[in-house]
């Protein structure tokens, strides 16, 4: 029997991957046995490393979990928890897992709130952000006042180059995450043009660092 048509679009291009790799020279035999290999073995102790944590973490929530919902918003809710798995078994940085335990835990609490498109674009956005991003966002997060002076120039996080967080922050404007404010704008002169912004956390910010850093209360 033909099982290629319950294939997904990963597994086909896994399978390429694979018959790819496999057709080299010689190499390709070992080199498809390892890779492959440690790939499913990577992926495997990613997922369960976060349900593990996962489950650990619900019991204290557990009841308050909505006994049923509606058709619609369960294949939405199926559908975002597919994004999150696909996303732990890819993600190289574990500290991020902790960011996706909390958004699980705060999707399932709100599925019968009719918000899960803000949750699904959510989970969209942290799929999308670098540890790095994250950590340039949280900064802001938790300092308040950042907002209420105007904003914050860089360089603002650690050692990391003025230009790289310049990036990042631009990044998170992208998003609606960070909003900019331009404070001095020069045109012509010796220097040539330059402008000279300053960035804070956007209520949309806001929010979405709670839905990644906090629990629901129900």
């Amino acid at each position: 029997m033909n099982t290629n048509n319950h294939l997904k679009p990963k597994d086909y291009l896994d399978a390429t991957i694979e018959a790819g790799i496999g057709a080299i020279p010689i190499i390709g035999g070992p080199i498809q046995t390892v890779y492959f290999g440690l790939q499913n073995e990577k992926r495997f102790k990613r997922i369960e490393a976060f349900y593990k944590q996962l489950n650990q973490e619900m019991e204290t929530v557990k009841s308050l979990i909505p006994s049923s919902i509606n058709k619609e918003s369960q294949d939405q809710l199926l559908a975002t928890i597919e994004t999150i798995n696909f996303e732990v078994e890819q993600i190289k940085n574990r500290d991020k897992i902790i960011y996706f335990v909390t958004s699980f835990k705060n999707l399932l609490l709100s599925v019968d709130q009719n918000n899960l498109d803000t949750e699904e674009y959510f989970v969209d956005i942290l799929s999308s952000l670098r540890k790095v991003d994250l950590d340039v966002l949280i900064y802001l997060f938790r300092r308040p006042e950042v907002k209420s002076h105007g904003g914050i120039s860089v360089p603002i996080v650690g050692d990391l180059d003025q230009n790289m967080v310049s990036g990042i922050l631009n990044r998170l404007v992208d998003f609606s995450l960070v909003r900019r404010n331009l404070m001095t704008m020069t045109i012509g002169g010796s220097g040539g043009d330059s402008s000279n912004y300053t960035y804070y956390i956007s209520d949309y910010g806001v929010n979405f660092c709670r839905y990644i850093l906090e629990t629901k209360k129900g």
